[in-house]
């Protein structure tokens, strides 16, 4: 009958949209498993205004593959909570050395870089060896120049705060006593 016909009608159309949205929204293929990890912008904290991305922590990851020469996992890190946690407290340092004043200068980014990329005889390699050792390591040098930036304000900070802690030879043998 007609009631039945229409019934079957809007049956149809409900399974074509529910196929439909189903090939749109899950696109097979697209999986998160299949992502590539260093490209991912998806913000995974935030600490003051700077953001830390997947891709930052993938290339944590990364960074101490290579250190070990891939015969670590992430269980032996402490997963990525502990990366993250890392990143975390490396913005949270340089954010605090900034404020107390002790960003990093060009002249001390500039010279850390020197010396980091110099050949045997202590000469710098060169920019162009320089950019393809960054970029593939980091992605991009200026990603690469802001962290070695937080390192140096990090060790400035290091610094300011551990200079003004004094420690008595008493105090040091109560301190061997009680180990």
């Amino acid at each position: 009958t007609r009631r039945s016909s229409d019934l079957n009608i809007v049956i149809l159309f409900f399974a074509i949209l529910l196929a439909g949205s189903l090939i749109i929204f899950y696109a097979p293929g697209r999986s998160a498993t299949t992502l590539d990890p260093s490209r991912n912008t998806e913000v995974v904290a935030k600490v003051g205004s700077a953001h830390i991305t997947v891709a930052d922590v993938a290339r944590v990851r990364e960074n101490y593959a290579q250190m070990f020469g891939g015969r670590i996992n992430l269980a032996q890190l402490g997963g990525y909570k502990r990366l993250l946690d890392g990143l975390i407290n490396k913005h949270v340092m340089a954010q605090e050395a900034e404020r107390l004043g002790l960003a990093a200068s060009n002249a001390e980014l500039a010279d850390k870089i020197r010396k980091q990329f110099s050949d045997a005889s202590g000469q710098f390699v060169g920019f162009e060896r320089y950019k393809e050792t960054v970029s593939a390591r980091y992605g991009d040098i200026e990603k690469f120049e802001n962290e070695m930036r937080h390192e140096i304000a990090q060790e400035k900070l290091r610094a300011f705060v551990t200079a003004s802690v004094n420690i008595s030879d008493s105090e040091l043998e109560i301190g061997r006593a009680s180990c």
